[in-house]
């Protein structure tokens, strides 16, 4: 019994690789070839023979299985004309997609051929043993023949086994993880079915093995129909009842007339069986559509029905010059819709060329994507030029608005490495989105480590979950997860927009899990913050300036801080490479109590990179903020070493902390034009304020820097800071507050910039100009002056403040300009109400 059982072991395991290429009636018609394969066996064996009548039906049922395989590849070569299937793109090692999409078909029906020939080749060598050795002085049973024939199939499956491990989903899974009812139903159908075949090799004849065919065709295309919308055909219907009756005429001889009657009846009801259950059956693609019955309602009925995703993810494909894949991921755009409009998170796994990213950048809510793809693809296989990588970020930069300074800056990180290793950890997400290694392996990998990063009320959407010819391990997969995951199951949406009309399929090719209950994005407060009084760490980044200003400025700086009215705060210096170390521990402030002060070994940026606007201080910032979370203190308050505090600054910061806030910004002399107009109390203190980027001063910034764990980092064409604010308000714990009320004032030490940028509070008579002001006139558009400055510079455009008219002398020529007139930034500065604008005629 060894060489049966070895040769059933081997085409039971390449039944269920043809099962899961094929649809099930296309498997069960042309697993009716092994009738064919069986008698060319039995008659090279056995030596049997047949008559022509016999020689004829084999021939009809080889044909019209060759009918119903040929039309099942012709639908699938119209499915790949519009790039129906995705391929493996991440973290599994690239593939080639660009074969023909019927290769899987002839895999399925190649796996059907060879288990149709090892079955044969078992079938008739098992019936030689049972009808015709009589070598034993008893016969043994067929329990036992049966008995005999498992033992040694258990014995090369556990081989199997053990040269795969014990699980093909992942090594942390136990043997019988997976087996719910439903399989533990399969295994014992499979069982008795072995049971019932050897008892019909013995006992039955061949009218009941005619009859148990057809049963079997016409039950296993209803059930199909039923749970996977498979659709039927006019020439399969045609073709699996001529293999039927093929089947009848095979054994016709031994047939008797009434029996032939009876025949003819069955024959025809199955014809009609299949006709009926054509008309009912809608006609659809060839993919297994979502089961009803897994389709959970959680949103409206037309919570998608709109085609703005739709349009949006054209949009990009349109602009994109590499290869792209099907457009269902047009359903991640309407998951962030259904978020709501509050900052959110997406994390992807894959990303081929950045399509899908990109899609969720564009969405007008605030989105911050973190892209996670080992970025090995050879350009071949996209049809592009540069490296994947380099693709990634090509595609994302230019199909994202990025002018930060405008406050469209849209944030992204792309990890480069493979999943989970690469999967950001610390952090939680609205919806997942995993396109990676679609093996059995991969998908359950990429849920396990992704399953806890899901915020509640988030989305975890599997892609592929329809592709059975190039992504078949994923469907299973999936299954699997939604059997024994908490998480809702919402299942594949239905194809309302009809996504590539040509294979009408019912379905879109995503999964979607939602985890229960609301993300909490603002937190309650705490209750102990009412009344604290936190230590607050200042952080400075600072340089040693070419003009030797920079002592000055840190004294002054110093003096400052120490007339604060809140007193519970230490300074935390950190120098950029300060050259003169010397110079750095003369500071009045280098060994005292509420200071500490650190001199970076290498410079961070500077002399490494160009744009030190943008990007200067960046490691001196980070270096800062890792020693005040190592000190135990919490809070950063930001100041810049050359930005001036009025003296209830940090009183005004503590207020906002005192409300439950992860961050707080105070007023400064950038918020005019930028936030609402609040009136200057602590009452009116709002938690719906977000820092804009460039919108806001430096120094008017302060966070919790244990519960946000955001840091600075260099992002091309965005500086630093307006790069961390607009990644902050991502973070789990990110809770704002906006004090309304000015306390915060920039000196720019060249005054370089727009005319917003220079008008200061203190620009006129209630301060003194620091020093070096009119010396650097004439690098403003606009200035403040009591008298017409004698060394005004002809890029100077407005004049404010000079009550006198300008001198006869004067050489330049300006006019005073009606209120209606005055620009609209320097009408927003309270300080120049009522006073006259003057303006240099060209």
């Amino acid at each position: 019994m060894a060489i049966p059982g070895v040769f059933y072991w081997g085409s039971n395991t390449l039944l269920f690789v043809a099962l899961s290429k094929l649809t099930v009636p296309i498997f069960q018609v042309a697993y009716q070839g092994k009738l064919v394969i069986t008698a060319l066996v039995s008659v090279c064996t056995l030596g049997r023979t047949y008559v022509a009548r016999q020689w004829c039906c084999l021939v009809v049922i080889s044909l019209s299985i060759a009918f119903i395989a040929s039309e099942d590849c012709i639908r699938n070569n119209n499915t790949n004309d519009i790039s129906e299937t995705n391929a493996m793109t991440t973290t599994a090692v690239s593939r080639d997609i660009s074969p023909d999409i019927s290769g899987n078909l002839f895999m399925g029906l190649g796996a059907i051929a060879i288990a149709c020939l090892l079955s044969a080749f078992a079938g008739v060598y098992f019936e030689y043993v049972v009808k015709n050795d009589r070598s034993y002085v008893k016969t043994p049973s067929l329990w036992m023949r049966n008995i005999q024939l498992a033992f040694f199939s258990i014995i090369v499956a556990l081989f199997q086994l053990k040269l795969n491990g014990w699980s093909g989903k992942h090594d942390t899974k136990s043997f019988f993880h997976g087996f719910t009812y439903a399989a533990w139903c399969q295994v014992f159908l499979f069982s008795a079915g072995g049971l019932v075949v050897a008892a019909v090799i013995q006992h039955a004849d061949n009218v009941v093995k005619g009859l148990a065919t057809g049963i079997s065709v016409l039950l296993s295309t209803a059930g199909s129909t039923v749970l996977f919308k498979t659709s039927l055909t006019p020439t399969f219907s045609i073709c699996a009842v001529t293999t039927i009756t093929a089947v009848y005429l095979f054994y016709g001889e031994s047939i008797s007339w009434p029996q032939r009657s009876l025949w003819t009846k069955y024959i025809s009801a199955l014809a009609s069986s299949f006709a009926i259950i054509n008309l009912i059956t809608p006609a659809q693609d060839n993919e297994m559509a979502v089961p009803n019955h897994l389709v959970t309602n959680v949103f409206p009925t037309d919570w998608n029905s709109t085609t703005t995703a739709l349009d949006a993810l054209r949009s990009i494909q349109n602009q994109v010059h590499e290869r792209h894949f099907h457009e269902a991921t047009h359903i991640l755009y309407d998951l962030r819709t259904a978020i709501g409009n509050r900052p959110a998170k997406y994390l992807e796994i894959g990303s081929y060329t950045g399509i899908s990213a990109a899609l969720m950048l564009r969405h007008p809510m605030p989105t911050f994507v973190t892209l996670v793809d080992p970025c090995v693809l050879d350009p071949s296989h996209f049809h592009g030029y540069l490296s994947q990588e380099k693709t990634i970020r090509k595609n994302l930069q230019a199909l994202t608005v990025t002018r930060c300074c405008a406050g469209d800056f849209h944030p992204w990180d792309l990890r480069v490495g493979y999943s989970p290793q690469a999967l950001p950890m610390g952090e939680t997400f609205d919806i997942i989105f995993i396109d990676g290694d679609h093996s059995t392996r991969g998908v359950w990998a990429d849920y396990d480590g992704t399953i806890n990063l899901l915020r509640p009320g988030g989305f975890m959407v599997f892609d592929d979950y329809l592709d059975h010819l190039y992504s078949p391990a994923v469907r299973p997969a999936v299954d699997d997860i939604a059997s024994s995951t908490k998480l809702i199951t919402i299942g594949s949406p239905r194809n309302i927009h009809g996504i590539h009309p040509t294979t009408n399929q019912s379905f879109i090719n995503e999964y979607i899990f939602q985890r229960s209950g609301k993300f909490n994005f603002f937190p309650q407060p705490e209750t102990d913050v009412a009344i604290s009084d936190p230590l607050l760490g200042i952080t400075v980044a600072t340089y040693r300036r070419p003009d030797g200003m920079t002592p000055s400025m840190l004294e002054n700086l110093w003096t400052m801080l120490l007339d604060q009215s809140y007193r519970n705060w230490k300074l935390y210096l950190t120098g950029d490479f300060y050259e003169n170390e010397t110079e750095w521990k003369s500071l009045s402030f280098f060994n005292h109590s509420q200071a500490s002060l650190y001199n970076l070994p290498e410079p961070g940026e500077r002399g490494i990179i160009n744009d030190l606007w943008l990007h200067a201080g960046t490691d001196a910032m980070n270096n800062a903020l890792d020693r005040i979370v190592a000190d135990g203190i919490q809070w950063n308050v930001h100041l810049d070493d050359d930005d001036i505090w009025d003296a209830d600054h940090l009183q005004n910061v503590v207020s906002g902390i005192r409300t439950g806030a992860t961050f707080v910004t105070v007023e400064c002399q950038h918020h005019n034009s930028q936030l609402p107009n609040y009136a200057g109390f602590l009452t009116n203190i709002s938690h719906s304020v977000l820092p804009r980027p460039c919108g806001v001063l430096h120094s008017s910034i302060s966070f919790n820097a244990v519960k946000l764990t955001s840091r600075y980092k260099i992002t091309p064409g965005c500086p630093a800071d307006a790069d961390l604010w607009s990644r902050i308000v991502f973070d789990d714990y990110f809770f704002p507050a906006f004090v309304p009320i000015k306390s915060c004032y920039h000196v720019r030490e060249n005054g370089s910039g727009s005319s917003e940028r220079v008008l200061r509070r203190w620009d006129f008579f209630d301060r003194d100009p620091p020093p070096g002001w009119y010396k650097n006139a004439s690098h403003y558009t606009s200035l403040a002056s009591e008298t017409f400055p004698v060394n005004l510079s002809t890029h100077c455009v407005h004049i404010i403040g000079p009550q006198m008219n300008p001198p006869e002398d004067y050489s330049h020529h300006f006019v005073k300009l009606p209120l209606d007139m005055v620009p609209y930034h320097i009408r927003v500065v309270e300080a120049f109400a009522g006073l006259p604008v003057w303006q240099k005629q060209q």
